[in-house]
C-alpha cells in the first residue's frame, strides 16, 4: 500500500506487477517459483481497492508534490524529502490549502482536472513502524470533501474550512475539496 499511495502522490498512471523468485532470501516477492504466497494476495486487495476510485483519479492530470515533516519526527528531517527539495521540483504551496499539519511525515500530491483540484494525502511512515498519522488540511474556502479512503467514496461536510484525516503508516487516500 506504501508503494502504490507514494507512487500515486507522484502522478502514476500505471502500475504493473509482476515478481518471482526460487530462494526465500532474495526479499519481497509475491510467488516462489510457481506458488502464490501471502504478499500476492495482499497485492490483489490493493490493486482492488486503488481499481474502485481510479476513474476519478485518472481523469485528473498531476500537477506536483509537497512534503510535510511529522511534529512527532525528532528529528524535524526526512532524507528522502531532501533529495525532493534538493531536485528543485517540489511544489512551493498547495493550491486552494492554506496550512497542513500532520503528526507523521506525510506526502501530498497536487491534481488538477481543470475544475476541481485533488490530492493524494500519504502516511509515508514505513509501514513497519505502524505509526499512525494525523493529517489536518485547512482549507481557503471549502465546506464539503469527497474523499476515497479504501477505495471507497465518502463525503465529509466540514467546519471551519478544516479537514482531520487519520491515516496508518502507508496508508493513502485522495481528497477532492468541493468549493
Amino acid at each position: 500500500r506504501w508503494n502504490y499511495y507514494t507512487s500515486l502522490a507522484f502522478g502514476t498512471k500505471v502500475f504493473e506487477v509482476f515478481a518471482y523468485l526460487d530462494d526465500l532470501n532474495q526479499g519481497f516477492h509475491c510467488m516462489v517459483g510457481t506458488e502464490k504466497n501471502d504478499m500476492y494476495y495482499y497485492q490483489q486487495e490493493v490493486i482492488a481497492e486503488l481499481k474502485k476510485f481510479a476513474h476519478v483519479y485518472l481523469s485528473f492530470d498531476w500537477e506536483g508534490v509537497k512534503t510535510f515533516i511529522g511534529t512527532e519526527n525528532e528529528q524535524q528531517a526526512n532524507g528522502s524529502f531532501e533529495l525532493l527539495e534538493a531536485d528543485g521540483r517540489m511544489l512551493q504551496e498547495l493550491k486552494g490549502i492554506s496550512s497542513v499539519t500532520a503528526t507523521q511525515d506525510t506526502l501530498i500530491g497536487q491534481f488538477s482536472d481543470g475544475e476541481d483540484s485533488g490530492f493524494i494525502v500519504v502516511n509515508v511512515t514505513d509501514p513497519v513502524q505502524t505509526k499512525f498519522d494525523v493529517v489536518t488540511l485547512k482549507f481557503e474556502d471549502c465546506s464539503r470533501v469527497i474523499v476515497y479512503q479504501g477505495g471507497e467514496e465518502v463525503k465529509y461536510a466540514i467546519s471551519g474550512n478544516t479537514l482531520e484525516l487519520p491515516l496508518v503508516a502507508g496508508e493513502g487516500m485522495f481528497v477532492i475539496p468541493q468549493y
